[in-house]
């Protein structure tokens, strides 16, 4: 399926609003389109953590291991889990003639990493280069995958793929990864970097962005989109890996993402003693003597 994405954000200062979809069958006459907002709509907020020490991700921690704060308050824990949930992945993959030199070799590494999937775990492929496109929506990593589809681009729509990998109603039985693989230039969307991080505040999914590093191109600008897609990550609980940690195949770095997001704890608790509406800064920390590298979900909105 081959689908240009069409993007509305509004009120980006005081709160983010998105709509994103493929152009497809339009809605009956006098029915608006789906408008999915993200939000904290439960009574219990979940909190994506993944703790390291020594770059080593550390396991068997409970609720007596960890401290969370919601506005500077502390919170009472509900439960602590690292369960293997299934896993709802969401491939966006840059296909601009800068990233991809082989689709061949591409088309073979997408089926490698669908492979590392469980069978209750389910997967979606977004491409983007000029147009955004959904190759395949989220499905049994064993079904057809039409990679004959896949086209090169030479321009960049970076920040448009990654709000419609983002639109996405979230599933309290499902975990939702989205993993980016890109050189990070864009040149193509119609938004500026500034939507993401306050995108990423209102979305279940962990983002992880792998970029890579790629010859030939200017560096102008680059500091500012790399500082937008670090907040973009971080505030999801997820991570950034700069080209010097990910001269990996793409193959590699999924397997490395996978592998950590798998291996990560959620944190359920209900907020007490702050008020519900708004923005809620989380902070997480582990109370067990040691040094770590604790990296949570930062903020939520709360209706």
């Amino acid at each position: 399926m081959s689908a240009r994405i069409w993007i509305t954000a509004i009120g980006l200062m005081s709160g983010v609003v998105i709509s994103a979809g493929a152009r497809q069958t339009p809605p009956a006459s006098g029915q608006d389109p789906q408008r999915p907002t993200f939000r904290a709509e439960s009574d219990r907020v979940p909190v994506h953590v993944a703790v390291r020490s020594n770059r080593k991700l550390v396991q068997g921690l409970g609720a007596a291991d960890f401290e969370v704060y919601d506005n500077g308050v502390r919170q009472p824990i509900a439960s602590v889990t690292n369960e293997v949930l299934p896993v709802d992945v969401t491939m966006l993959v840059d296909i601009s003639g800068s990233v991809v030199r082989s689709l061949d070799r591409f088309r073979s590494d997408v089926k490698r990493m669908a492979g590392m999937l469980d069978s209750d775990d389910r997967v979606r492929l977004i491409t983007f280069e000029s147009d955004v496109q959904q190759i395949f929506p989220m499905q049994a990593p064993t079904k057809h995958m039409p990679l004959e589809q896949i086209q090169t681009g030479n321009m960049t729509s970076l920040i448009d793929a990654l709000v419609y990998a983002l639109a996405r109603a979230p599933r309290p039985d499902r975990r939702h990864l989205v993993f980016a693989f890109t050189d990070g230039y864009d040149n193509a969307s119609t938004m500026g970097y500034a939507v993401l991080p306050a995108l990423a505040s209102r979305t279940d999914a962990v983002v992880n962005i792998v970029l890579v590093k790629v010859t030939g191109v200017p560096d102008s600008g680059a500091p500012a989109a790399t500082e937008a897609l670090a907040a973009t990550a971080a505030r999801t609980g997820g991570t950034l890996y700069p080209p010097d940690e990910a001269a990996l195949s793409v193959v590699d770095a999924f397997k490395q993402t996978l592998d950590a997001f798998r291996h990560s704890y959620v944190i359920y608790y209900s907020p007490t003693n702050v008020p519900r509406p708004g923005w809620h800064e989380i902070t997480v920390k582990v109370t067990k003597p040691g040094t770590y590298d604790v990296s949570s979900r930062q903020r939520y909105f709360g209706g």
